[in-house]
């Protein structure tokens, strides 16, 4: 038989679970890294509060030792607010 005509099929087989293989990989990566991303967390851990009108007058919960105050414009926290949304896993890989 033709071994050229067998190498097109394996390989489509293959390449339809890349996409799956490759969410699995950036799930376990997210759930598995230990970034620190400390500006990420402000925005997302603070952002939620231009709703309240109390942007600047909460500090971040993440960092007791020294607490993180929001300093960056509320146009920041707004553009922001959907990401704070998301599970921080997620907010971390997107």
């Amino acid at each position: 038989m033709h071994d050229w005509l067998e190498e097109p099929v394996l390989e489509q087989r293959v390449l339809r679970f890349a996409p799956l293989v490759l969410c699995l990989s950036l799930a376990v990566h997210a759930a598995t890294a230990k970034w620190g991303m400390i500006d990420l967390q402000v925005y997302w851990s603070l952002a939620p509060n231009v709703l309240r009108d109390q942007l600047y007058s909460i500090d971040m919960p993440f960092t007791a030792d020294f607490p993180l105050p929001f300093t960056y414009p509320p146009f920041a926290a707004a553009v922001f607010l959907p990401l704070s949304a998301l599970p921080w896993i997620a907010a971390r890989v997107v």
